[in-house]
């Protein structure tokens, strides 16, 4: 249940056993019963935020709540966790009052992030590294296309009803239920899952080039685009979505995708050129197969050699695109009960 408090702070409160969201990234058990909620002060300095969060903690203590979870959350937000419910209005009474110097410059303001009520399942914070986006496209964009991929991953996996919430400029939060295997659905949401293929690198005498392990060098497979003077890299951007978890001779996974009519270009010209030769195929920078090329091919394609679950995420990711920035998990938190 949801109360907005008078002084515009948002409250959820659970109820019974529902559990409220403890996003700390710490290993306590999570509440069962308890209120949470999210305050956005208008001044976010570090030093403000510091002052604000000491402030309240002592607030609390000198209150007899004696483990709250007071934590500062992106640079300018603050999660307060009460691990024991009492009467709202002393407890926005004790938080909002502008006793101190660093409450009174925060007016404190509703919070763009949502705490939500839960009974079981699991509560994630990713942070998106935005300095490695694609310089034509804003921040904001950038971060509506991971939501939308990550909504997009979530449903293919058979999650209906998952929560994905843009925090401030680059955090993106994720609510799931509880699903029968947790570890692969969180690690589907946060891959990049960018699919290159690439070619072993060749000397002037056409011998293959090795590292100082003794292993072939890969570097990009590269064709002329249809404008007929742009080289450009083969990688899964040119892939339609419709890749699909089929069944070889021997009935065996594979994974089959198609080419948009620009990667078909690209992969015909790329298929001639390596005929008799190895082709590799990497997922974030992991080589996952490495045929020998037999023939000229421009639409399609297999990927072989897979289990039957690694292939179903591979599908996934291939069908979802590939996240315009790398992700990684700042906080997490599974409820049991």
């Amino acid at each position: 249940m949801l109360v907005k408090a008078k002084n515009n702070i948002l409250i959820c409160l659970s109820l019974g056993l529902l559990a409220v969201i403890c996003i700390t990234g710490c290993s306590r058990q999570p509440l069962k019963t308890g209120i949470a909620f999210l305050i956005k002060p208008s001044q976010t300095d570090s030093q403000v935020m510091t002052d604000i969060q000491s402030t309240i903690e002592n607030r609390l203590h000198t209150n007899g709540i004696s483990n709250p979870v007071v934590q500062i959350l992106g640079g300018d937000e603050i999660l307060i966790e009460i691990p024991s419910v009492m009467d709202i209005n002393q407890l926005i009474s004790i938080i909002g009052q502008q006793a101190s110097v660093a409450l009174s410059q925060a007016q404190i303001s509703t919070s763009t992030g949502n705490p939500m009520a839960i009974k079981k399942g699991s509560a994630l914070v990713y942070e998106a590294d935005l300095t490695k986006k694609d310089p034509s496209q804003t921040d904001a964009q950038v971060m509506a296309a991971v939501q939308s991929k990550i909504e997009n991953r979530l449903h293919a996996y058979g999650i209906s009803n998952p929560v994905v919430q843009i925090w401030g400029n680059n955090q993106i939060f994720v609510e799931i239920p509880p699903v029968n295997n947790a570890n692969q659905a969180i690690s589907l949401i946060g891959q990049v899952a960018l699919l290159e293929f690439k070619e072993q690198q060749r000397d002037a005498s056409g011998n293959v080039v090795n590292d100082a392990d003794g292993k072939p060098v890969w570097i990009p497979s590269t064709a002329t685009g249809s404008d007929g003077t742009t080289v450009e890299a083969l990688t899964g951007k040119y892939l339609k979505s419709n890749a699909a978890v089929t069944l070889d001779s021997l009935g065996k996974s594979e994974v089959s995708f198609e080419w948009n009519a620009e990667g078909a270009k690209l992969f015909g010209q790329i298929t001639q050129r390596l005929i008799g030769k190895r082709l590799g195929i990497f997922l974030d920078g992991v080589e996952i197969a490495e045929p020998t090329v037999q023939a000229v091919i421009t639409d399609k394609g297999v990927i072989n050699n897979i289990q039957i679950d690694e292939a179903k995420i591979l599908v996934n990711q291939l069908n979802s695109g590939s996240l315009d920035v790398p992700l990684k998990i700042t906080m997490q938190n599974d409820f049991q009960s």
